[in-house]
This record gives structure tokens, sequence and C-alpha cells, in this order.
């Protein structure tokens, strides 16, 4: 089975070419893995052989350097849709600490009335409050842990900043959001496996795609060359870099800089398509590719990239994993995003 064409109603559009027809991108990714954990292994490794040569040419980009000034130009035009989480770089020290000040978590994250008040709404859900409510941060720190606190406070600050359309992209509503989520949730479970740091790779992952947000402003000022040469197969990646110059994982990288954000966070995001450049993160930057992988064998992406396979094994022999895991990796994640909607009241 080849799958090949863009996608439909957007600039990206909505569904894949499968056998010579276009059918919606989650019922070409159901068709190419299933939906059960026992087709999924059969499509992957089927999948591999007919489609492991797309987006060569923008992986190969990918791995090469960009102009910092290049990068800022394009984040200092957008500055205003990303702000920078000024929680983030304080937390993240505190993963480390064996016995965690839960007073300065508390403090931390207090100084931000929209975090604090999303955070006790989640810790409230179903999924966490056991049927007795959770009235303060302290609270919630000491019932549900400072570990889940942080991966909640990152999913509160990421919906904020990807949870809206990006026209340059053709994505409507909180797709990113959902797609960084995905990814990021898959990327944990792979990092577990490797005994790699999990909240580490859950943060990387879930702002892996922050620069697009950059780059849509940039992009949908040329709709229309951005629409010609997508008639012509190019993906997400080829393109930025065609009509742009840069790619979204170069800008997301150096975006996560100027947030003062640690260098095992941004070189991760910003070698995500290409782990092996990752200088001295591979691993790190491996698990995100997977993820990545994973959200949109599920049907939680957008564009052809979704079907792009190219790196796949790399990656796994970069974590000394094998293939048969990825049907259960993608079975975990569907579970546990099924939680993460119900906490966030998605659809």
């Amino acid at each position: 089975m080849v799958a090949t064409g863009r996608r439909q109603g957007s600039v990206f559009g909505k569904s894949c070419r499968v056998d010579g027809r276009f059918v919606p991108n989650r019922d070409a990714n159901a068709a190419l893995c299933g939906r059960k954990v026992i087709g999924m292994e059969i499509a992957v490794n089927r999948s591999i052989e007919t489609i492991e040569a797309m987006n060569q040419t923008a992986t190969a980009h990918a791995a090469k350097p960009t102009g910092t000034s290049s990068l800022d130009d394009y984040i200092n035009r957008a500055h205003h849709l990303v702000p920078a989480p000024a929680v983030l770089p304080q937390l993240l020290p505190l993963l480390n600490q064996p016995d965690v000040n839960t007073g300065r978590v508390v403090e931390l994250i207090s100084y931000s009335q929209t975090v604090t008040a999303n955070v006790l709404r989640i810790c409230n859900s179903a999924y966490y409050s056991r049927g007795t409510p959770i009235d303060s941060l302290a609270m919630a720190v000491s019932r549900i842990g400072f570990r889940q606190i942080y991966e909640i406070v990152v999913s509160v600050i990421s919906a904020a900043t990807l949870a809206r359309p990006q026209k340059g992209y053709g994505v409507e509503g909180n797709e990113m959001w959902c797609h960084s989520v995905t990814s990021a949730i898959a990327a944990q479970i792979i990092a577990r496996e490797a005994q790699l740091d999990e909240q580490v790779v859950f943060t990387a992952a879930i702002l892996h795609d922050v620069g697009k947000i950059v780059l849509s402003v940039a992009l949908e000022d040329r709709k229309e060359q951005v629409q010609k040469e997508m008639r012509n197969n190019l993906s997400p990646l080829e393109l930025e870099l065609k009509l742009l110059g840069v790619n979204h994982a170069e800008v997301g990288g150096r975006l996560l800089e100027k947030w003062k954000l640690p260098e095992h966070l941004c070189q991760p995001v910003r070698f995500h398509h290409n782990p092996a450049g990752a200088n001295g993160h591979g691993k790190l930057a491996a698990c995100l590719y997977l993820g990545n992988f994973v959200a949109y064998f599920m049907g939680n992406g957008f564009g052809q990239h979704a079907l792009d396979l190219k790196g796949r094994d790399a990656a796994l022999k970069l974590l000394d994993l094998s293939s048969d895991r990825l049907p259960q990796f993608m079975a975990s994640t569907q579970e546990q995003f099924k939680k993460v909607k119900h906490m966030y009241n998605l659809n």
C-alpha cells in the first residue's frame, strides 16, 4: 500500500491518497497501523518498506545549521505569540532534588493566577481528586506529587501557546496542542523504557513544534506560494526551508534558548527530526522523534509528514529499542491520551 498526496480543505488539507483514492488522515493512519495493537506491528513494518524514502530532503536540511540572526528575526516578529514560560526554568532544577521543598514549588506556581487556577481545576478532575476536593496548591502537591504537578503545569503553559489555530499551516482549533500532548505522552513512555529522564523528555516533546507558531505567521503571509508548493507534495519541513530558509525545529530550539531553558531541552527540540545531530543529546531527541512518529500514526498530526517513516530505525537504534515495542507504545499512548482528553475536556 502506497500513501501519497496532500490534504484537502486547508493549506495542508484533511486527507491523504491511499490506494489511489483520498481518505481522511485518521482513516489513512488507521489503515496503516490499525486501531488495535494486534494490527499495529504488521502495518508499521509494511509501511516502512513502501514509504521509507519520503521526506529525505527535509531530513537532510533539518541537520543543516542556520544562522542565529535569521532564526531570531522570525522569533522577534512573532514574540507576542510565544511568551516565555517564566516558571519552567525555575521548576526544572527541582526535579533532580531528592527532597523537594513543597513550599518552594507552591510559591513558584502561585505567582501565576492562570496556571494556579488551571492546576487546581485539573487536580479536581475525577482522575485525580478521588472524591475529596483539592482546594490549595500545597494540598495538590502533597496528594499528587511534585512530578505529576510539574507535568500538569507544563501542559497548562503549553496549552496557552499551542491551543490556537495556526493558519499558516492550515491547523484548526487545538489540533496542534493535541498533537503535542500525544507526542509528549508517547515520548515519555519511550523514555521510561529507555531509562531516560521522563519529565525532561515530556517537557521537550510537548514543546517540540513551538517553532511552527513562529513560522505560521510568515507562511500565512505567503499563502499563495504555500498552496502552489503544496501541489508539488512538499512536506512541511521542505516547504519551510524553500519559502523561509529555516525550519520549525531550528526555530523552536532557538526559542527555547532565548527562554533560558537548559541545553538538554533546546537540543532535542532543535533536532527532533534528526536525532543524530543533537550533540550529546541524541537519545532525548530520539524519544521526541519516536513520540512524534507515534502521534502521527495515531492520527494526531497534520500534513504528509504524518506518513513519513524515515529515520525510525535510526532513532530506535540510538535508544537500543526494538521495533517490536512500537505497537505497545502506541496502545499505551492511546490509553493515556484518553485520560488527558477527559481531564482537559477535549472532544
